[in-house]
C-alpha cells in the first residue's frame, strides 16, 4: 500500500470517529427531546450511552465498509467462527472490562450486570458466560480485539452484512450507489456535515451535524443525490409505514437542509448550478431468507417540509417536525426544565385524546 492510500484510509476512520465525538445537534439527538430528561441525561453525560452507539456504529461501518469497499477491513474488523450470544447476554459481554477469568471477583462483573437488563442472580450469569463456549470465546475475542482498535463481526453478522450487500449489488439501480458505473460519476460515502440552523420564527443559530451515506454527484447531469441506507426486518414494501413511525421525514428533511447548508461540502456546485434532487433511502432487507432485492424510496419536497415544519399524516394525527423539536429544545434550556414537553407543559399536563 501507497503512502497516499495509507493517507486516504487514516482519513476516513478519522472523519467518521470525529463525527461521532464531536458536539452537535443530530438528527437522533434532537428526536430525544421528546423525552426531555433522557435527551439532557444524553447531553451532559455521553460517555453513559456511548456503548451503545458503539454497538450502532460496529455493525453499519461494517456494512459501510464492505459496500463501499474504503480497504479498510482489514485493519477495522475480524471476522470470527462464533455467533453472537443473545441480547442479554451480549450486552452483559460488551460491558465487561477485559482480562477477567473464571477467579475473578463477582464485584467485577456488577457494572455489566446492572447494564444487561438481567433479573436472575449475577452468579448465575458468571456461571452461563464461562460454562458456554461461543459466550466464553465471544468474551475473549472482543476484549483482545478492543486492544488493537478492532471491532468483531461474528459469524451470522457477515453473514447478514454479505447479504445487505449483495441485494444492493442485485439492483443494477441501487449498485450505482455504491459501486463505480462510469467516469462522470462521483461517489462520496459516509460523509459528515456541519451546518448552523435558526428556526423559522426563531432567532438563536444552533450547530447541527448529519452523517450521509452517499452522495452521488452526476457531473454531466450536473446533479446531486443525498442517500441514506436503511435495514429491515420486515418486507422493504413495509418501508413506508415505517417512514412515519421512526420518523424518517424528518431524517429526510435535516439531512436535506445539511446538503444544502452554506457550510455543505457541495456548496460550490450548487452554487455553479448543479441540481440538488430529492433525498432518498436505499431499503434492504437483512433477513437470510428474503427474496426481495434493494428497494430505492425518493422523497417529495411536501414530504420533507413536513420534516422541517410538522403536518398531520393521513389519519389527522400530529406529526412532529424540526423546528417543533428544536423550540422544546429552546424552551427546556431556557427555563431549566427538563420534565415534559413543552406542548404538554403549556397544557398543564394534559393530552387531548382523539379517535
Amino acid at each position: 500500500m501507497t503512502t497516499d492510500e495509507e493517507y486516504k484510509i487514516t482519513k476516513e476512520i478519522s472523519v467518521v470517529e470525529s463525527y461521532f465525538a464531536t458536539s452537535a445537534l443530530s438528527n437522533s439527538l434532537l428526536g430525544a427531546i421528546r423525552n426531555p430528561k433522557y435527551f439532557r441525561e444524553k447531553s451532559l453525560y455521553p460517555e453513559k450511552f456511548k456503548d451503545e452507539d458503539k454497538i450502532y456504529f460496529r455493525v453499519g461501518s461494517a456494512v459501510d465498509c464492505i459496500l463501499t469497499d474504503f480497504g479498510r477491513w482489514d485493519d477495522e474488523f475480524t471476522v470470527v467462527d462464533i455467533r453472537r450470544p443473545a441480547d442479554q447476554m451480549y450486552k452483559f459481554i460488551h460491558h465487561l472490562p477485559p482480562n477477567l477469568t473464571v477467579m475473578s471477583d463477582s464485584s467485577e462483573y456488577e457494572t455489566a450486570y446492572a447494564k444487561s437488563g438481567y433479573k436472575i442472580g449475577l452468579n448465575k450469569i458468571i456461571d452461563k458466560l464461562w460454562q458456554n463456549y461461543e459466550n466464553r470465546m465471544y468474551y475473549l475475542y472482543t476484549k483482545e480485539e478492543a486492544e488493537n482498535g478492532k471491532k468483531v463481526i461474528s459469524s451470522d453478522e457477515i453473514l447478514q452484512i454479505q447479504t445487505i450487500r449483495d441485494r444492493v449489488k442485485e439492483n443494477k439501480f441501487t449498485y450505482s450507489y455504491f459501486f463505480p458505473t462510469h467516469i462522470h460519476i462521483q461517489l462520496s460515502h459516509q460523509v459528515p456535515i456541519y451546518f448552523d440552523y435558526v428556526r423559522e420564527g426563531g432567532q438563536k443559530k444552533h450547530r447541527c451535524k448529519a452523517l450521509l451515506d452517499c452522495i452521488k454527484i452526476d457531473h454531466f447531469e450536473r446533479t446531486i443525490e443525498p442517500v441514506d441506507l436503511k435495514t429491515t426486518a420486515k418486507s422493504v414494501y413495509d418501508f413506508s409505514s415505517a417512514f412515519t413511525a421512526y420518523g424518517y421525514y424528518r431524517q429526510a428533511a435535516f439531512y436535506d437542509l445539511a446538503i444544502r447548508s452554506e457550510q455543505s461540502p457541495v456548496r460550490s456546485l450548487i452554487e455553479d448550478g448543479y441540481t440538488v434532487k430529492n433525498f432518498c433511502f436505499i431499503v434492504v432487507e437483512s433477513k437470510l431468507e428474503a427474496y426481495t432485492p434493494a428497494l430505492i424510496f425518493e422523497t417529495t419536497p411536501a414530504l420533507r417540509e413536513i420534516g422541517k415544519s410538522g403536518g398531520t399524516d393521513m389519519f389527522g394525527r400530529h406529526l412532529v417536525g424540526i423546528d417543533e423539536l428544536i423550540r422544546q429544545y429552546e424552551y427546556c434550556h431556557e427555563h431549566n426544565y427538563w420534565e415534559l414537553p413543552v406542548d404538554i407543559e403549556e397544557n398543564n399536563g394534559r393530552i387531548i385524546l382523539s379517535v
